[in-house]
């Protein structure tokens, strides 16, 4: 997997997240190719597998900033530096 392709996935996945129940739109999040390769369907499944035994701890990050509508690009960068200690 290329560099640029996993942050490719990172913001797809992201936008996909958010956008899943048609409630909310990040309007300015990166253009994107709405095509996912097969590899990645099973990394979205693992980050999917992650997310669920974390939900506890993403809804503290993530809930206030849906409420606030905070969502863009700068936002996920910030998120992402808190979430990555959570992988390790």
């Amino acid at each position: 997997m290329e560099e640029f392709e996993a942050d490719d996935f990172v913001l797809m996945y992201l936008k996909r997240r958010i956008e899943c129940g048609n409630e909310y739109e990040w309007y300015d999040s990166p253009r994107l190719s709405d095509a996912m390769s097969p590899k990645w369907v099973i990394v979205e499944r693992a980050a999917l597998a992650f997310e669920k035994e974390r939900a506890e701890k993403l809804q503290q990050l993530i809930i206030p900033l849906i409420e606030d509508r905070k969502l863009n690009f700068q936002t996920f960068c910030y998120v992402s530096t808190i979430l990555i200690p959570l992988t390790i």
